[in-house]
């Protein structure tokens, strides 16, 4: 599954070059773009200087008079950039273009990325013309193929049909506000009205486009980079992928200075470009001179983490959006230790001391879905290796094979509860399944469903599934390890988990220690603590399958086990909810008014606000000094 790939990057990519680009690949096949250096129009216009800089960008300085493009000036600020088509998953070519007025002429640079050793075609054109209202239109693009030596699966199919819905959506109620007005302020006839209007709705899309695409890089949240696939900075595209990397490259060689380092596992889940951006990545990384383990197909966010402790890697890099909708991807990042992802190295031994003839004899039926993701055949692998038998597992085959556009579940995340489970519930019902198991795209989360004596189904919250698991693992490592001190021994939860975990471990005379949300935290605390192993919604779906078998010997259902821990350790309710904001910079701003001087509220409706933590400024009111007992954040 794994193999080394050796990428190799010409040298000869830094000299100017005057009207004709020469670029020589591995195969010496020569890759020719040309611009012609006919004379411009007033919407053409030609190049100057063609010069490769270090990133292997094609990068084309030209120069236009401003009075030649009356039909801009009014639109032109002082610093603007346009986009070819912003990129979706529908459209790869995406030409950027960034205009610079400076006195009565507009500098454009035009930057494009030449895939070399990536894709199957390197963008080329006889001339470039600029249409309203701000596309680069490329005329007799030129196809080249790429070597055949680097992957025969290196297949790129995105043929799928250009959804301009998607990258160009404006406010419906916006623009019928300007046609009225237009209609009773005006003295165009109708024909004129119209045309007017296009023009009018042309702004406004691209407006918006614009100012959304112009905002800065996307920004870590928790570990990873989330944003949806259109040109701009805030969005992922091949600029920004190439960019993170190239930064990404460097702190591990300034982190690691003086030191051969080992490599990066990457690896990729199945949506629109996944492939494609992890390739960006890998060449990024071995001209930076650190080698690369490439996965050869798409594989489960938790395979990654595995294989950068298990191939000794000095990181790990999946390209996935996991739970996000079908228009969004993500560049996920691990350390030398595999976190996020990490737990005590006595899980595997959990894993290995589970009785395998319970589950093998089981007359439960579980119920299996993939969301569209990686997860199904490594499920079912794990299901296997657990000694399930085959006929106990049924997967919801709309759902079981990779595809990144999720048409039967648009937000895979399986936190939303039975609104993405229908399709679970009605194969369920259909083979007699009693429990649900299903994983998230890149097969990192999991929920579980179970069917009530009523004929309903139970959709279990994170927390309770939370309070099961820790019940089921605090169970099977006492049994196994009798003899250890229990103060050794620690349990992990965010600190927006519910706080039933603490309470077991108090009560059972173990620690628990809470993080940050996310498993980045949970992994770097664990590997303090523990040097080994790993997590993941794979082998925890396996493992509240065995769970459920087991609890079927004791004729009991995962419901029941939940109200004896509820009885034993007490009820813990959780409230959780969020809201989906427009930007990065509207989420900042809400939450820099919440905390503005620490002045939090000390009711909510008729309730009496008891504590405030808030672990990512490092404040805690429950505390004589105000800070939070655990906190992983540099900033507490």
């Amino acid at each position: 599954m794994i193999r080394m790939r050796t990428l190799v990057v010409p040298n000869d990519l830094q000299s100017p070059l005057e009207r004709q680009i020469v670029i020589r690949n591995i195969t010496k096949r020569d890759w020719v773009v040309k611009i012609k250096s006919d004379a411009p129009r007033a919407m053409q216009f030609d190049a100057d200087k063609i010069v490769i800089d270090a990133r292997k960008y094609v990068v084309i300085k030209m120069k236009f008079n401003l009075n030649e493009l009356s039909s801009y000036k009014s639109g032109i600020s002082s610093k603007i950039f346009l986009f070819a088509r912003p990129l979706t998953p529908y459209n790869e070519n995406c030409l950027r273009l960034w205009l610079t007025r400076e006195n009565n002429e507009l500098t454009c640079q035009l930057s494009h990325v030449i895939q070399l050793m990536v894709t199957d075609k390197v963008f080329s054109a006889e001339k470039l013309v600029l249409d309203l209202p701000g596309y680069a239109t490329a005329i007799d693009p030129v196809p080249f193929a790429i070597e055949e030596d680097l992957d025969s699966r290196c297949e790129t199919a995105y043929n799928i049909e250009d959804d301009t819905n998607t990258a160009r959506r404006i406010d419906d109620q916006l623009l019928e506000h300007a046609r009225l007005i237009v209609r009773r302020k005006s003295k165009m006839t109708p024909e004129e009205q119209e045309k007017l209007m296009v023009k009018v709705k042309n702004w406004l899309e691209w407006d918006k486009i614009v100012h959304d695409g112009g905002v800065p890089i996307p920004a870590w949240a928790r570990e990873s980079i989330r944003a949806r696939m259109e040109g701009g900075f805030a969005r992922l595209n091949d600029l920004t992928i190439i960019n993170v990397t190239r930064g990404f490259a460097k702190y591990m060689l300034e982190f690691h200075k003086g030191k051969t380092l080992t490599g990066v596992a990457i690896g990729y889940d199945a949506r629109h470009h996944s492939r494609r951006f992890a390739e960006l990545a890998a060449n990024v990384f071995v001209r930076h001179g650190i080698p690369v383990y490439f996965f050869s197909e798409v594989c489960p966010t938790p395979v990654v983490s595995w294989a950068t402790i298990k191939l000794n890697c000095d990181a790990g890099l999946v390209i996935t959006a996991s739970h996000n909708p079908k228009y969004d991807n993500g560049y996920k990042a691990y350390w030398t230790n595999g976190a996020q992802i990490l737990f005590p190295s006595n899980f595997v031994s959990i894993i290995l001391a589970f009785v395998r003839e319970i589950n093998a004899a089981t007359k439960l039926k579980f119920t299996y879905s993939a969301f569209h993701g990686v997860g199904y055949r490594y499920a079912m692998r794990m299901f296997k290796e657990f000694g399930f038998a085959e006929d106990r597992i049924v997967s919801v085959k709309e759902q079981q094979e990779a595809d990144p556009d999720f048409p039967t579940v648009p937000f895979p995340n399986p936190e939303e509860g039975a609104k993405v489970l229908l399709l679970s519930f009605a194969t369920a019902e259909a083979y007699g399944s009693t429990v649900i198991v299903a994983n998230d795209p890149d097969a990192d989360r999991i929920q579980i469903a179970e069917k009530k004596s009523n004929g309903d189904w139970k959709v279990f919250t994170g927390n309770e599934m939370g309070a099961l698991m820790t019940w089921w693992v605090w169970m099977n490592w006492s049994e196994a390890h009798p003899d250890v001190d229990k103060s050794d021994v620690y349990i992990l939860n965010s600190a927006v988990s519910s706080q039933i975990v603490k309470t077991i471990a108090d009560q059972e005379g173990f620690k628990s220690d809470v993080t940050l949300t996310g498993f980045k935290w949970m992994g770097n605390k664990a590997d303090e603590l523990r040097k080994q192993g790993k997590h993941d919604g794979i082998s925890t779906a396996a493992m509240f399958a065995e769970m459920a078998a087991w609890l079927e010997t004791q004729k009991k259902t995962l419901q029941d086990q939940l109200f004896e821990i509820y009885n034993k350790y007490g009820f813990h309710l959780v409230r959780s909810s969020y809201w989906f904001t427009p930007s990065p910079a509207v989420t900042k701003e809400l939450f820099a008014s919440l905390r503005k001087d620490l002045k939090f509220p000390d009711k909510i409706g008729p309730h009496k606000v008891k504590t405030v933590r808030d672990l990512t400024i490092g404040y805690d009111n429950s505390q004589p000094d105000n800070k939070p007992v655990s906190c992983e954040d540099s900033r507490c």
